[in-house]
C-alpha cells in the first residue's frame, strides 16, 4: 500500500502548494511524513484492492490535516517563471 500512500499524499501537497496553502519544500517534507505513519503491512499478508484503497484515503485526509497545521499565515505570492525572470 506504500506507493498508493505516497501518491495520494504527494497529489494532495501539491494540491495544497498550489493554492499557496503550504510551501515548497513542505511536499516532501509532509509526504515523508505520511508514509512513515502508515508504515508497511507485516510480510505475508494478502492485500486487496480494499486494502490500497483504505490506505489511500487515510493518506489523503493525514497528508490535509499534516497541510492544514503547517500552512502559512499569510498566502503566498504566486510568481510565474516570467516575473522571477525580470
Amino acid at each position: 500500500t506504500a506507493p498508493a500512500v505516497f501518491n495520494a499524499a504527494n497529489e494532495e501537497c501539491v494540491d495544497a502548494f498550489l493554492n499557496g496553502a503550504l510551501p515548497f519544500n513542505g511536499i516532501m517534507e509532509t509526504v515523508t511524513r505520511v508514509v512513515e505513519e502508515h508504515g508497511t503491512p507485516g510480510t505475508g499478508t494478502s492485500l486487496t484492492v480494499a486494502d490500497v484503497l483504505e490506505a489511500e484515503t487515510w493518506a489523503r485526509a493525514r497528508a490535509r490535516e499534516l497541510t492544514a497545521q503547517t500552512a502559512p499565515t499569510a498566502p503566498m505570492a504566486q510568481t510565474t517563471t516570467a516575473e522571477a525572470r525580470a
